[in-house]
């Protein structure tokens, strides 16, 4: 809701309220007084400051300089220093060639929750841009940030994230990809309960990027990194999931928003919903999507883990009429996977994991800790020789692998033919 609006011909100022309205839902709702105070701490102004150019006030030569705020208004949290007036700030300047430039900041806050239920606590953000020739630049980063609770305590510290790339607003609330690289980083995330640290993870990296050619087809990259993991169950280092997808049609995914929405329509039979979706998936299908599993793994004091796969479609017609059918993608399906890691570290794992389940299982109670270890040791090594006489591990230079295949409807471990209906479940 816009609250006040002043206009002259060298600046413009706004301030607008932005909250939720009961009143728009059912009366059970709209009637709730614990949702109304609820709702009432989320409600929030934020005041709009604008100079015209080409002569600005207070920063030279530019078409225009802005500042936009949140002032501080809730009575719920405390900030850290003196006369703080905004909860979140933006500085920032767009020059006579059109470049854009501005500073964004969080301050440090504290927000105790009722009933003593515990608190949050902010030690503040700060941010850079600029946006040239269609282009972003963005980098910001906050000390640290903690959740305490009587139950548990969370804690983050060196947070930092990182955009760069060409950003449209238009394109991204169409549900399209821009051409544009992204990163998080926190240096260290910790979880704890009243009596003792339950997890610590060192140098966690979220990356993600997207690549747009000049035909509309987007290939993406994620990757998910952990530097070390000390957990309950074991210290992980070296955590990996890395992942491509690549050949996503940006037409086909303007189609499939637009199908989201027509999905809505309570009234649509099935032959409305296969017309519907049918456009969708061959526009999506001609350009060959691929997903690819790059790694997953990790290293623990009993070895290291890698896995890959690589999935897609292969010898399909694109107006083939049975593109909708589940034999078309079971017969046309290619899957290429592998896992290696040493027999130390299966017979690790498949032994932490029948510990967790003894120490859950009420039957076991009667067992002493040792006892436990002992029986899932001998049954973990047991475990192991069973995969590798089987065949679903084989050893090579002193590594277990699986290797696992799809094509042409059949499936393939570790060079025996399996029946790919073997593996669906059956109706």
């Amino acid at each position: 809701m816009i609250l006040n609006t002043e206009q002259s011909w060298f600046s413009t100022s706004s301030t607008l309220s932005f909250g939720l309205d009961l009143a728009a839902f059912e009366p059970d709702i709209a009637n709730n007084p614990q949702l109304e105070e609820m709702i009432e701490d989320f409600k929030f102004t934020l005041e709009l400051n604008m100079q015209h150019g080409p002569i600005l006030l207070d920063k030279g030569l530019g078409l225009t300089s802005f500042q936009l705020r949140i002032p501080t208004t809730s009575e719920k949290i405390t900030f850290e220093g003196e006369k703080v007036e905004n909860i979140y700030l933006v500085d920032g300047k767009l020059n006579l060639f059109g470049d854009l430039s501005y500073t964004d900041s969080i301050s440090p806050m504290t927000i105790e929750f009722d009933n003593d239920s515990g608190k949050f606590s902010f030690s503040g953000y700060s941010g850079v841009a600029t946006h040239q020739n269609g282009g972003i630049a963005y980098t910001g980063q906050a000390a640290s940030l903690a959740v305490d609770t009587p139950v548990l305590t969370l804690s983050l510290s060196n947070v930092s994230n990182d955009w760069t790339g060409k950003f449209d607003l238009e394109m991204l609330l169409k549900g399209l990809y821009n051409d544009i690289e992204m990163s998080l980083d926190i240096g260290k995330f910790v979880i704890s309960d009243a009596t003792q640290q339950l997890m610590a993870m060192d140098d966690l990296k979220l990356y993600v990027s997207n690549t747009l050619d000049e035909n509309n087809i987007v290939d993406m990259k994620g990757a998910y990194r952990i530097a070390k993991a000390d957990t309950p169950i074991d210290v992980f280092e070296d955590i990996e999931i890395a992942f491509e997808i690549n050949n996503i049609s940006q037409h086909a995914m303007s189609q499939y928003t637009d199908t989201m929405l027509s999905l809505q329509d309570p009234q649509m039979d099935e032959d409305q919903l296969q017309k519907l979706i049918k456009p969708f998936v061959l526009e999506l299908m001609e350009a060959e999507p691929e997903v690819k599993i790059t790694n997953v793994g990790f290293t623990t004091a009993a070895g290291t883990l890698k896995s890959q796969a690589d999935i897609k479609l292969a010898d399909y017609t694109i107006n083939d009429t049975k593109l909708m059918e589940a034999t078309f993608w079971q017969n046309n399906l290619l899957l290429t996977s592998s896992v290696s890691l040493p027999k130390t570290l299966l017979v690790d794992l498949v032994e932490k994991s029948l510990m967790m389940q003894f120490q859950a299982e009420p039957s076991t109670a009667q067992y002493t800790s040792e006892q436990l270890q002992g029986m899932a040791a001998q049954q973990a090594e047991i475990t192991a020789n069973n995969l590798m006489q089987s065949g679903f591990f084989v050893e090579q230079n002193g590594a277990l692998l699986l290797n696992f295949k799809v094509q042409d409807g059949t499936g393939n471990l570790n060079g025996q033919s399996i029946p790919l209906a073997a593996l669906l479940p059956t109706q």
